[in-house]
């Protein structure tokens, strides 16, 4: 029906309208009527629904108002019908009033919350973050301690340097910089330039310059090159001692040595500092600040005395250049204490299979070279290895071994230094023969002659009376087979053959100082042993730990030493040793103004690849202390396949002599004195002594004992190798 709506259904009710009258004089209509308009929403819920009103014809409608349409129907529901079309139903602006402060009461609780968070909860956190952007930590490198001999003298020391750096973001002109940093800095343009075009903001240029260069790179001015102190590690006396004490890196780090084994002392502990930058990279004046001060490194203190090792390094880089030797070791010891005096380890560059070390001995030119017209050196100077061979490497001793057996069986009442063997110069042992070093005949020898002459076949004999078992406990008693206590980096504690697994010739060979493995140290730690009276003393070799300008404060710990024989059965080692050296192999060890006792070793070669041993190839050794009835120094010398002369008594001998004699002046060890039978006092080992001593002595080719013995198992004209490669026996 025209005009008038139908009622909603029964459960939804009817909203009233909400007329608003106007006075209206539209064409058609009576003067001074009133028309009421209306405008009605549906309320926005589910199925709701717009109704638009119906206009009367003619009716004007407001600019943006809802659509009008003719016929006066009534109001929803019947309602107002009278009254004239029906209106859109208009909301509540106090609705939209709270919708909005609700609203904005949620932004506003967010916003407070954030606010809550950025200013309480994580103040910390964005504070520390806004003091990184203008803040800068600069790390405070420790002063490294510095390394010093038994007198105090340097050895090792760090001194602070400039290092160069750059920020490749700040260099406006990488090429034109590289260009003017190169003939400086001595190092190519390209790789500067590659190097200033990095992505990143900060890269070496040139580390631990010198002061020259650093005022020339500041003189130029570039914008981005910066300079930082680093402590550079500087060795006052050169190579001397260098594969002792070991070396530093760019990173501070200890590498090889006394550098690598107390680094934590020496280090230090690195500090930190801070300032505040500009934007533009400008540090903003009165900004730095130190957070925490580094602490300087320790000094060690060593036992080494300097002058001392640099007398050792000559002596031995003097007869490697002689004797055409690969390399060669010498340690020095302090017979009292066990403190090592001097260690050295040279090489002689070019020879295959040796490095050519870090540099020639002690920084000084070839020792014993000569010079050609030109004034050149005609001889390459022997170098510092690049390793402790003392301590680090192992070979098979030779006859100083039988320093075990002859210790062993006096300590067991088996023999004694006058009792008499009947000695052959071949000994057939499971099948294997083994002999001395020069062919004889039968002789009758006490147990002094078999340990002055080396006699192998006479050593076995006794070794047969010890035992196995006795025999490797006192070699292991002596310090063979055992760490030395230094905890040296890299050392190596040897190869001995436990009892239970020696094949059936190792009573022949193991006595003799074959099938084993030593270094030079545990062959110094046994002959110390003797000197001692017969008491193990652990070699030492730091003093102790001190603090910057107060001198040493802390001594470094020791093992105890400990007995290894009774003093009466030292006292007859010693004087059996004492033959070795007066009318045996050593006499070329003898010092004189003083009494020496020793043993001389020449060990063949074991063949790295193959069974047997290497032809011609030989460890020449003498080990040794002096004086000799109450021993200063214990001293070990070995050459590494010294040419054409290769026995211990004619290449290591000599070399002991020349350290003794230098130390025993430096040390102010007062000459070896004997009353004679006429009263009158004889200083033992005088020159006439000793001229009519090395008178005796020939060429290693002639049939005399007192050069030729001592080699274990190598006849003194030719040496037969059997196929299985062992030139004292055929081998399983």
């Amino acid at each position: 029906m025209s005009g008038t709506t139908t009622r909603p259904p029964s459960h939804r009710k009817a909203v009233p309208p909400r007329p608003r009258a106007y006075a209206t004089d539209a064409p058609g209509s009576e003067p001074g009527r009133t028309d009421t308009r209306e405008v009605r929403y549906a309320r926005e819920r589910p199925g709701a629904a717009f109704r638009p009103t119906r206009t009367r014809q003619g009716a004007s409608t407001r600019p943006g108002s809802p659509p009008r349409f003719g016929g006066g129907g009534g109001s929803r529901g019947g309602r107002g019908g009278g009254q004239g079309g029906s209106t859109a139903q208009v909301s509540d602006p106090s609705r939209r009033v709270v919708a909005m402060l609700i609203i904005v009461s949620v932004i506003l609780a967010i916003v407070a919350v954030r606010l809550l968070f950025v200013q309480v909860v994580s103040a910390a956190g964005y504070a520390a973050f806004d003091k990184s952007q203008l803040v800068h930590k600069i790390p405070l490198v420790a002063q490294r301690g510095s390394i010093l001999d038994s007198s105090g003298n340097v050895l090792a020391e760090s001194i602070p340097q400039t290092t160069i750096y750059a920020d490749p973001y700040e260099i406006k002109n990488p090429v034109q910089a590289a260009g003017e940093l190169a003939p400086i800095l001595q190092v190519s343009q390209s790789s500067l330039q590659n190097k200033l075009t990095q992505p990143t903001p900060f890269i070496y240029l040139a580390r631990q310059v010198g002061d020259s260069t650093a005022a020339a790179v500041k003189k130029l001015g570039i914008y981005g090159i910066g300079f930082l102190s680093e402590p550079k590690r500087f060795y006052p006396l050169g190579q001397l001692g260098s594969p002792l004490l070991g070396g530093v890196e760019l990173s501070g780090q200890g590498s090889g040595g006394i550098e690598y084994q107390f680094d934590r002392q020496l280090r230090g502990s690195q500090g930190e500092m801070v300032n505040q930058e500009a934007p533009d990279g400008t540090i903003i004046p009165g900004s730095n600040q130190v957070v925490k001060a580094s602490r300087p490194g320790q000094n060690v203190y060593l036992t080494i005395n300097s002058s001392i090792q640099y007398e050792t390094e000559q002596s031995l880089a003097s007869e490697i250049i002689n004797s055409n030797a690969l390399s060669g070791t010498a340690v020095v010891l302090d017979s009292h204490t066990g403190d090592i005096l001097a260690m050295a380890s040279l090489v002689a560059p070019g020879n295959p299979g040796y490095s050519t070390g870090t540099g020639s001995v002690a920084g000084l030119a070839p020792i014993g070279s000569s010079t050609n017209g030109n004034g050149q050196s005609s001889e390459i100077a022997p170098v510092e290895a690049s390793e402790n061979a003392a301590t680090n490497s192992v070979f098979e001793p030779g006859s100083v071994m039988k320093i075990a057996t002859f210790a062993g069986a006096l300590q067991r009442n088996l023999i004694t230094p006058s009792e008499v063997f009947s000695v052959p110069d071949t000994l057939n042992i499971a099948g294997y023969v083994f002999h001395d070093a020069e062919v004889h005949p039968v002789q009758e020898m006490s147990a002094t002659d078999i340990l002055a002459q080396s006699s192998n076949v006479g050593t076995i004999t006794i070794a047969s009376k010890l035992g196995a078992s006795e025999i490797t406990d006192y070699i292991k008693a002596f310090g063979f087979g055992e760490p030395t206590g230094l905890s040296f980096p890299g050392s190596s504690a040897g190869i001995v053959i436990p009892a239970e697994k020696w094949s059936g010739t190792a009573i022949g060979s193991v006595p003799i100082g074959q099938d084993s493995s030593v270094t030079e140290l545990q062959i110094a730690d046994a002959y110390n042993t003797i000197a001692n009276g017969g008491v193990f003393v652990p070699p030492k070799l730091v003093k102790g730990f001190g603090e910057p300008n107060k001198g040493m404060v802390t001594e470094a710990s020791s093992q105890k030493p400990r007995r290894v024989i009774s003093p009466y059965v030292d006292s007859e080692l010693v004087s059996m040793f004492q033959q070795v050296v007066q009318s045996g192999t050593g006499v070329e060890a003898v010092v004189p103004g003083y009494t020496v006792a020793g043993k001389t070793g020449t060990a063949q070669i074991p063949n790295p690849i193959a069974a047997g041993y290497l032809p011609g190839a030989y460890m020449a050794t003498f080990a040794g202390f002096v004086p000799a009835q109450n021993p200063a120094l214990t001293i070990v010398v070995t050459l590494d396949r010294p040419t054409p002369v290769y026995y211990g008594g004619s290449v290591a001998a000599p070399v002991f002599s020349e350290i003794a004699r230098y130390a025993l002046r430096q040390l102010d060890i007062p000459p070896t004195v004997q009353i004679s039978s006429s009263g009158q006092p004889t200083v033992v080992g005088s020159l006439e002594t000793t001229a009519a001593t090395k008178s005796a002595t020939v060429t290693p080719n002639s049939s005399s004992k007192a050069s030729n013995s001592g080699v274990n198992g190598v006849t003194g004209t030719q040496t037969q190798y059997p196929s299985s490669g062992s030139a004292t026996a055929a081998k399983n």
